[in-house]
């Protein structure tokens, strides 16, 4: 139990205390407030017996650079709708739960609200809020692993109140 709670407490810091200074292209500063993370892998699917529900599985992710380590996280119940070129996304109110190891978490505090975005045979995008926090993604297919996009995650960090 002592391992959830050091794995709760550090999802927590990471989404809480992340700041960083960076410099953009023609270095022009960047929102410090947003971390950042290329090459990130994610997949959606479609349930095969109610294709009116997705899945999307992010994984091996940090939510900030500070975040001593990555995890999966599954974010199940996604609402879907067909549409002509692939599908639309949505979903509010998905506890998301994260594995890291055997064991995977429902983390209620990060409840999955907002959801929106689009599914194609080339590209993935959502945007979604993540206990409060701006979460976005833009991937493309993986060309040898059907179902999987990759791509870049961004993860804005609300100001303490």
């Amino acid at each position: 139990m002592n391992y959830l709670k050091t794995l709760s407490i550090a999802f927590a810091a990471a989404l809480l205390f992340v700041s960083c200074e960076k410099k953009g292209a023609g270095n022009e500063p960047v929102n410090p407030n947003v971390f950042t993370l290329e090459n990130v892998r994610v997949e959606f699917t479609v349930d095969t017996d109610d294709e009116t529900v997705g899945v999307i599985k992010m994984m091996g992710v940090k939510f900030a650079e500070t975040m001593p380590l990555t995890l999966d996280m599954t974010i199940a119940g996604v609402g879907v709708t067909s549409t002509a070129d692939g599908y639309s996304i949505s979903g509010d109110g998905i506890v998301p739960t994260a594995m890291m190891g055997p064991n995977e978490t429902p983390f209620p505090q990060y409840t999955i609200t907002k959801l929106k975005g689009t599914a194609t045979a080339e590209e993935l995008t959502f945007e979604m809020l993540c206990g409060g926090s701006p979460v976005d993604f833009t991937g493309t297919v993986h060309a040898t692993d059907e179902g999987a996009y990759i791509g870049t995650l961004s993860v804005e960090t609300l100001p303490e109140k």
